[in-house]
C-alpha cells in the first residue's frame, strides 16, 4: 500500500537527482536541466508518459518487499533487544539497530533498486539506458556490467540507507518520548489522550528529519546507479563534482518530492508498526 502511494514521487525525486546542468566545467554532459521542480516534474511526466508514466519500475521496485521488510525488521526488534545497554527504550538503541537493519537488508534490495532506478529514468531525455522491462532490464545488466552491475553504488547505497534508517528510528523514538511526557501533563480532554496521533506524529517527524540530513547522500547514490558518466566513479568524487559544477543546491535536488516519499511512508510505517506490536502483545 505504502509503495503503490509513494511510487510516483519516488520516480520524480529520482529524475531530479538524476539530471545534469550543462556548465563550462562540465562540457561533456549531454542532459539539461529538463524538470525544474517536482510540480514541474509531474505535470510533464503526465503529460508526455501519461499515468503509466509514474509508475516506471514499479513492479521491480514492488518484487523485494516481503523479504527486505521482513529481514529489516526482525533484525531491528532483535538488534535493539541485544544491544549491550541497561535501557532498550533508549533513543540509542532506536539509532543502533535502525543502522544495523538497513545494512543486513540491503544486500536483497540494492539489486532492486538500481533495476528500479533505472527504469524510472526512461524519460527519452536523461535516461542513458533502454529497457523493456526488469527482466530486460536485469539480462542486460548482468550480461554487459556483470554481476557487479547488481550492486553499482553498494557502498553508497549503504552509506545513505543506514543512516538515514537510524536518524529516523533515533528522531522517531526521541519524538514519541516527548510526546508521551506532554501527553502526561495534559489535560484528561486533550486530544493527546489515547496513543492516536503520537506515532503517526512521531513518524511523520523521522521522516522529515531523516531524509532532509541524508539526500545529499541519495543524490550521489542515484547517479552512481542511474548514470554511466559517474559509475566509474565514488560516493565522494560525485558529491565533489557535484558542489564544484553545480554548486551547493544540486546537493539538495529532488528534496521536496524525498521529504513527500519518506513522510507517506513513516506515516503508514509507524502507525501500522504500532497497531501490530499492540496486537502481537496482547495475542501472546
Amino acid at each position: 500500500m505504502t509503495r503503490t502511494i509513494q511510487h510516483p514521487t519516488m520516480l520524480i525525486k529520482t529524475r531530479l537527482q538524476a539530471q545534469q546542468i550543462v556548465t563550462k566545467k562540465s562540457p561533456n554532459v549531454k542532459a539539461d536541466l529538463v524538470y525544474k521542480g517536482m510540480i514541474d516534474a509531474f505535470s510533464k511526466i503526465f503529460k508526455r508518459e501519461g499515468p503509466t508514466g509514474l509508475y516506471k519500475g514499479f513492479l521491480t521496485n514492488t518484487i523485494g518487499i516481503l523479504p527486505s521488510q521482513f529481514v529489516y525488521m526482525t533484525t531491528y526488534e532483535f538488534a535493539r533487544a541485544h544491544i549491550p545497554q541497561h535501557d532498550p527504550s533508549s533513543s540509542f538503541s532506536y539509532f543502533a539497530a535502525g543502522g544495523i537493519a538497513s545494512l543486513c537488508s540491503s544486500t536483497l534490495t540494492i539489486p532492486l533498486d538500481v533495476i528500479s532506478q533505472r527504469l524510472m529514468v526512461q524519460d527519452g531525455n536523461i535516461n542513458q539506458y533502454q529497457y523493456k522491462g526488469g527482466l530486460s532490464a536485469l539480462s542486460q545488466i548482468v550480461r554487459t556490467e556483470g554481476v557487479r552491475g547488481l550492486y553499482r553504488g553498494y557502498v553508497a547505497t549503504i552509506c545513505t540507507y543506514a543512516p538515514h534508517s537510524a536518524i529516523w528510528w533515533g528522531t522517531y523514538s526521541t519524538v514519541k518520548e516527548n510526546l508521551y511526557i506532554f501527553k502526561s501533563r495534559s489535560s484528561e480532554d486533550s486530544l493527546w489522550k489515547g496513543d492516536v496521533f503520537v506515532a503517526p506524529t512521531s513518524g511523520v517527524a523521522a521522516g522529515i528529519v531523516a531524509s532532509t540530513t541524508t539526500n545529499p547522500l541519495d543524490v550521489a547514490k542515484t547517479r552512481l546507479q542511474v548514470l554511466r558518466s559517474e559509475q566509474s566513479k565514488n560516493m565522494f568524487t560525485v558529491l565533489r563534482d557535484l558542489v564544484r559544477e553545480e554548486g551547493w543546491k544540486s546537493l539538495f535536488r529532488g528534496v521536496q518530492a524525498r521529504v513527500w516519499t519518506s513522510t507517506i511512508m513513516s506515516l503508514l510505517l509507524s502507525t501500522s508498526y504500532e497497531s501490530v506490536k499492540k496486537l502481537s502483545i496482547n495475542t501472546t
